[in-house]
């Protein structure tokens, strides 16, 4: 089932401290191509801390390419996005070094699309309002194939999507962009997702991270 967790505007809990105020404070209008994904970050945070963080480091890494554009005013926000970076990168540190943090946010993405796929009914070209799949289950479909096309992009600061992974993101954002425009218009409603989102250009996409060193062999036992 898709739940609150794919919907844009669900609450949840964030890291304490400084974390955590700036989770509640939007980009300056400067760092607008980073918004769409500190929203995911934000409503992710408490169920998938390891997904939201690096949503978060996307977002940031963002913000690095676009230095040369930005005010004084417009810094203060970036660095302290980047304080609050390091304070969460401390306490996740145990799920980082548990698991690489690309493998995550894949499967997770891989998940969240798979569920939108089994509760969308793409044969309902024309939504009716009357109908309750329409009014409860439709928009949160929607949302759910925008997340994942969303946390699919995040991705890209490792490496390059894989084929089938661009393959994934092309038809979850189409498919977001259709059915959110075709519930707007049958509900006449704001579109449930944001319509003007789009994969990050790769002119803004900073150097891949580099990969974590392989484990250390186990030590020898002791004669």
């Amino acid at each position: 089932r898709l739940g609150r967790l794919a919907c844009p505007g669900a609450r949840s809990a964030t890291v304490h401290g400084r974390s955590s105020r700036m989770a509640s404070q939007q980009p300056p209008p400067a760092l607008e191509p980073m918004r769409v994904y500190l929203d995911r970050s934000r409503e992710l945070q408490a169920a998938k801390p390891i997904v939201a963080h690096y949503l978060r480091v996307f977002a940031m890494n963002i913000a690095l390419q676009l230095r040369s554009r930005l005010r004084p005013a417009d810094l203060v926000y970036v660095s302290s996005l980047m304080d609050s970076l390091e304070q969460e990168r401390t306490q996740l540190e145990a799920q980082r070094a548990a698991k690489h943090p690309q493998e995550t946010i894949r499967e997770f993405a891989i998940d969240l699309s798979n569920r939108a796929r089994s509760a969308d009914k793409p044969e309902v070209s024309i939504p009716n309002p009357s109908q309750r799949w329409t009014i409860v289950d439709a928009p949160k479909v929607a949302q759910a194939y925008h997340a994942s096309a969303v946390v699919l992009d995040s991705l890209r600061q490792f490496a390059p999507l894989a084929p089938d992974l661009a393959q994934r993101q092309q038809s979850a954002h189409k498919r977001s962009q259709q059915l959110s425009l075709a519930l707007s218009r049958a509900l006449r409603s704001p579109p449930c997702v944001p319509v003007d989102w789009r994969p990050l250009p790769a002119s803004l996409l900073a150097p891949p991270l580099p990969s974590p060193p392989p484990p250390s062999p186990p030590l020898p036992s002791p004669p």
